[in-house]
């Protein structure tokens, strides 16, 4: 995405002038003002729900905080010729294998800045070899120790993924919460991070308890199987490699700290700066062991101390990004956010009639295990070959055998006769009107064609009179393949005027629409599902990641149809249909 580009650029920006701040002819504090100041650009773009192509004037580029015109001309000439004049010559500046080496964990600016200053090291194999050859155990602040843990970060680099799906950390996480409350070591935990704040993928996992054994806790923790290796071990943290090569960090610390410290490692960063600044006025000091008025702790045994003493709400974790909260806590305008207990029914799965693993039945029974009242089975058409589209003559016996089941006494929960039908090119749809009429629920989804500017195909497909829903708008796949580069604004904007509600996939390789393009879509006027894209009844599990990324985009229960009773669905699907009459 482009946005992710250019906030890499002026992270990038500010990493040369951290390496560079000794040897640039300028004042030590104007470098440090430009190096903070390309640090909040880049977070500002990050946390940007549009893309920027669709904001490329210098009026709206100016109004984002941290921007300004100086970066804005700087976005506007990256859109307009693919690169940044300033940027290309600054990076002349440092070799060109220098910046790689900021790719490795537990290197910064300031540790690349010493080995090339003291060692013309300029690229990861030149640092491997000095290491090796115990070059770097000899610099200021290094030691043995140090230096074979970088030699073993180069080695792993290559080794695994950089950022580990939400969907992936999370039962590792939630695995090993539960083997050491089996301890019976812990009085509290929890996990904290970018994994609590439901980030779409995470680059390793803070994990928080609390105990008056840190020692005892410790010693179990780094006994168990699911550790491959340990990094770092204290008094009251022990940092590890799991099995599956993904960072945990285990802090342990006093009960009296344990709400301050799953606050400070919730983060967000910018949050938690916001946050300090507030404390600041007021008079208190914030950090991990609690906050503090005068050097006496005043809270910190549970989060809502340091909230509550800001004379503020408690934000829940995913929001806290300074996008706002902060201000809608001291105002206590917080939103009641949806919750997983809010979720009726699930509108978007498939079964063997397509690419799914199990019947309808089977689907339909788990569903129902899990407590919902309602249920849309929706196989692909027939276009998507691949997935084993469902051709018009087989929907007969696929709508006879859902028939069936609605009339089984066994089966308590309705199922909705749905269809995800391929948005083909030219934005037509995979069946004809007089095929897409017969179904209680049409959600229609791009399959094809993915990288492009699919605009034009998602605004056809909701301006359909039978489409109800846009599955998956983005088409992204994380780790994989980056969103389409659409203009959001003009797709909210139809959705909204025609009704079409807009899905939030919840499969952990899409979360698509994430929190981001939620919390914009908002704006708009327009209505969500939350649905899981179950291919078998395990993926049913998948819900809580979708409902994630709508906390995360600000929705209460009332933006979500799947919160609806069954009536109020039926009503809804009805009303989207007639908005297009």
């Amino acid at each position: 995405m482009l946005n992710k580009e250019i906030a890499e650029i002026f992270n990038t920006f500010a990493d040369v002038y951290e390496i560079l701040i000794d040897e640039l002819q300028e004042n030590d504090k104007q470098i440090s003002f430009k190096i903070r100041a390309y640090r909040q650009a880049a977070l500002t773009l990050q946390n940007l729900s549009q893309d920027l192509k669709v904001l490329n004037t210098k009026k709206h580029l100016d109004a984002l905080p941290g921007i300004g015109a100086a970066f804005a001309s700087k976005i506007q000439e990256y859109i307009n010729t693919g690169k940044i004049a300033e940027f290309e010559q600054l990076k002349t500046l440092v070799p060109p294998g220098l910046l790689d080496i900021l790719n490795i964990p537990g290197l910064g600016p300031k540790k690349v800045k010493l080995f090339y200053t003291q060692l013309g090291i300029t690229n990861l194999e030149q640092l491997a070899k000095a290491v090796k050859e115990g070059q770097i155990e000899q610099l200021p602040r290094m030691g043995k120790k140090s230096a074979d843990k970088i030699l073993e970060a180069i080695n792993r680099f290559h080794l695994q993924p950089k950022r580990f799906l939400l969907g992936d950390a999370i039962p590792q996480i939630e695995s090993i919460i539960e083997d050491l409350k089996s301890s019976k070591l812990i009085d509290r935990i929890s996990y904290a991070g970018s994994a609590r704040r439901q980030n779409v993928t995470v680059g390793d996992i803070d994990i928080i308890c609390s105990t008056n054994n840190p020692a005892q806790v410790i010693a179990y923790f780094k006994k168990q199987p699911y550790i491959n290796e340990i990094i770092a071990e204290g008094n009251t943290k022990i940092s590890v490699y799991l099995q599956s090569k993904l960072q945990m960090d285990l802090r342990v610390v006093a009960p009296h700290q344990f709400g301050a410290a799953l606050q400070y490692f919730t983060g967000s960063k910018a949050h938690n700066v916001k946050l300090r600044t507030i404390a600041k006025t007021l008079g208190y000091k914030i950090n991990e062991y609690g906050i503090f008025k005068e050097n006496q702790c005043v809270g910190g045994e549970n989060e809502e101390d340091i909230y509550k003493t800001l004379k503020m709400r408690t934000p829940p974790p995913e929001i806290r990004e300074n996008t706002g909260e902060i201000e809608l806590a001291q105002t206590q305008n917080l939103p009641h956010l949806i919750n997983l207990k809010n979720i009726r029914g699930d509108l978007h799965m498939h079964s063997t009639y397509s690419d799914g693993k199990q019947s309808i039945r089977e689907m339909t029974e788990a569903a129902q295990a899990r407590g919902y009242e309602y249920i849309a089975i929706t196989d692909h058409s027939p276009s998507l070959h691949i997935a084993k589209g469902v051709s018009e003559s087989a929907l007969v016996e696929k709508k006879a055998e859902i028939d069936k089941l609605n009339n089984d006494p066994d089966i308590k929960i309705k199922i909705l006769f749905g269809t995800e039908v391929d948005i083909l090119a030219d934005g037509t749809l995979d069946y004809p009107n007089k095929i897409l009429k017969t179904f209680d629920i049409v959600i229609a989804s791009i399959h094809s064609r993915l990288s492009q500017d699919n605009t034009q195909r998602i605004i056809s497909a909701m301006q359909n009179p039978f489409v109800h829903i846009i599955g998956h708008p983005g088409t992204r796949m994380l780790n994989k393949r980056d969103q389409s580069p659409n203009d959001w604004s003009k797709i909210f904007t139809v959705a909204a005027q025609t009704n079409t509600i807009l899905e939030i996939n919840a499969s952990p390789k899409r979360l698509d629409l994430d929190g981001n393009l939620v919390k914009e879509a908002q704006k708009y006027g327009c209505t969500f599902t939350i649905n899981t894209d179950a291919h078998n009844i395990d993926q049913l599990d998948f819900m809580c990641y979708g409902v994630g990324q709508a906390r995360r985009g600000y929705l209460t229960k009332a933006d979500v149809i799947n919160t609806y009773s069954l009536k109020q669905l039926l009503t809804k699907l009805k009303q989207s249909i007639n908005c297009k009459a």
